[in-house]
Parts: structure tokens; sequence; C-alpha cells
């Protein structure tokens, strides 16, 4: 039996390394079954995850989407976005775009290596919300 010590990663499962995580826990397959199953051309259905603390939200979140970065069809159209815990400091739609683009180029910077500097553009403009997803919505169609 493999002996490893969790004590330092017991309540934060993006600290335990992916070999280890996928040996530990397996992924709902309705919920899987779901997004890899989806018309993307059509709205879909939205899930919201509810639990108390330590009921394993997070190991979820974080499962499917080691899921979809190791399914090649689904890494074709989906990119998974994370976010820390507690994110107090997104208080407006802007924020929350900026948030976003920060992910997408500190873990997709191949794909999005200049999505801040972007962004920046459209900062003074009175409507920055629409242009950042106007942005956003152009990038995912140029990138296909």
């Amino acid at each position: 039996m493999l002996q490893t010590n969790y004590t330092s990663y017991k309540y934060n499962p993006n600290e335990i390394n992916e070999k280890d995580f996928l040996e530990r826990f397996v992924i709902r397959n309705d919920i899987f079954e779901d997004i890899k199953n989806v018309d993307f051309n059509v709205s879909n259905q939205h899930y919201i995850i509810v639990g108390q603390r330590g009921q394993g939200k997070t190991f979820l979140l974080r499962r499917i989407s080691i899921a979809i970065k190791n399914d090649k069809k689904l890494t074709k159209f989906l990119i998974p976005v994370k976010f820390s815990e507690e994110q107090y400091q997104i208080r407006s739609l802007c924020r929350f775009f900026e948030v976003i683009a920060e992910e997408l180029q500190e873990n997709n910077s191949e794909i999005f290596p200049n999505i801040l500097d972007d962004l920046e553009k459209y900062i003074d403009d009175e409507d920055y919300e629409s242009k950042c997803f106007e942005y956003f919505e152009e990038m995912v169609k140029t990138k296909n």
C-alpha cells in the first residue's frame, strides 16, 4: 500500500500532486457524461455544487478540471478556469473578467499570451464590462 503523508494538504486538494489525486478520487460519471455530451450550439444545463465545508466541493471541481484536460475531445472546446476559494476581490463584472484573464494567461499562455494587456486597452472605456465580454467572445471564436 502506498504510504504518503497527507497532513500537509489534508484540507486543500490543489496541494496534492495530480497522480496521487487521481488514484484517490473518482469523478461522478453522470456529471462528466453530461459535460462530454453537451451541444455547445444551444444553451446548456448549469450545475450548482452546494455543501458544507469539507464535503468535497473543491475535490469534485478539481477532478472535473483534470478529466477535461485529459480528454482530447473536450480540450478542443473547453478550458477549465480555476479560481481560488473565497474570492472577495471580485465585486464587479469587470473584476470577474480580469481574474479570468489572469488565470488564462498564467495557465494557458500558449493560447492567451497577452490577454491582460489586451484587456487593459479598454480599462478607461465607459462600457469596460461590455468591451471585456466582447473581447472574450472574439478570442473564443478566433481560437476556435
